[in-house]
């Protein structure tokens, strides 16, 4: 295992159990291996990044959070930490201490023009105790004008309806794309792991302003609303499953979430 300093794609490769990641896909080639936190902390790197645009976005405010806080109260919870994105839209920081929290945490991120956006970040190790370094470094913020655009074109679905407006009555904003390059996948369904859902699942089309319900376009972006408390999604594509793990959906009204699912196209 790679020692401090040295080299590294992902926290298994670091004898510290950390890999100063800043970005998930692509990684970046220059990441090196970090620190082992004092006092059992949790290193937490990662990106915020324009979900309409991929672009890191400086300034904004990323609060870390308990996972099932964010989804019951998303602005009424207590930070565990809270950091800023710097000029790279990059955050950097520890958790006070070593965490004990079951289901996960997730970074809420909150900036001028954006809506409330939570993103997960880590999932327990053992039990509710967590890794050294955490496992997802692409965080996400909405720009409020998209959302509110989105909502108005999905207003005319009447499966639809009843869930809007997007991020005030919650609901969630995923992300389908290659593993490899990052693009997003199309022709590719999002399905419940059980078989069985009551959300409703509309895909973003080229134009990106209207939505259909067969399969993502070329920007593998799609709209998820009334999923089960953690309930988890894979992909598939021509009837095969793509998805390299399963995607676990959460929604809180005031917020909007977001589903990234890694494919294998």
């Amino acid at each position: 295992m790679a020692s401090e300093g040295e080299p590294c794609t992902s926290n298994d490769d670091c004898n510290t159990g950390v890999c100063l990641l800043f970005r998930d896909v692509p990684p970046p080639a220059d990441a090196v291996c970090g620190a082992l936190p004092a006092d059992c902390s949790t290193h937490i790197t990662g990106t915020i990044l324009d979900f309409s645009t991929g672009q890191p976005v400086p300034g904004v405010t990323l609060n870390v959070a308990k996972a099932l806080e964010a989804a019951t109260n998303p602005t009424g919870f207590t930070p565990i930490v809270s950091l800023t994105a710097d000029d790279m839209g990059r955050v950097d920081g520890m958790t006070p201490g070593p965490l004990d929290v079951g289901i996960g945490i997730v970074g809420v991120a909150t900036g001028q023009g954006f809506f409330l956006t939570a993103t997960g970040i880590a999932s327990p190790a053992d039990g509710t105790k967590y890794a050294p370094g955490t496992g997802i470094h692409d965080l996400w913020i909405m720009p409020e004008a998209t959302l509110t655009a989105w909502s108005d074109e999905l207003m005319t679905d009447m499966e639809m309806a009843p869930f809007l407006p997007l991020g005030v009555n919650g609901g969630v904003i995923g992300f389908i794309r290659d593993e490899n390059t990052g693009a997003g996948v199309d022709g590719a369904v999002v399905e419940p792991a059980s078989g069985q859902t009551n959300a409703k699942i509309r895909y973003l089309n080229d134009d990106g302003m209207t939505f259909n319900p067969d399969a993502s376009s070329s920007n593998g972006i799609f709209v998820l609303v009334g999923p089960g408390l953690a309930e988890e999604f894979i992909v598939n594509k021509n009837g095969q499953k793509i998805s390299t793990s399963n995607g676990t959906a959460g929604s809180a009204a005031g917020a909007i979430f977001t589903l990234v699912i890694d494919v294998a196209p």
